[in-house]
């Protein structure tokens, strides 16, 4: 299956560290800056909750 092109202005970087760490990191980025981060939502974890699996995401 090809992969669609990503949309105008959308950059994606390959990351070393795990979706837990990578979301923890941006936070702290981010409110070091001055920028509120008012939820973080995983989506795995609800997913489990309802009996299905997804791998771990976080948004």
């Amino acid at each position: 299956m090809p992969v669609p092109p990503l949309p105008e202005g959308l950059i994606v970087h390959s990351g070393s560290h795990g979706p837990a760490e990578t979301a923890d990191r941006l936070v702290a980025a981010l409110t070091k800056r001055g920028i509120a981060v008012l939820a973080r939502i995983d989506h795995a974890a609800a997913a489990a909750k309802a009996g299905m699996s997804l791998r771990p995401t976080e948004s």
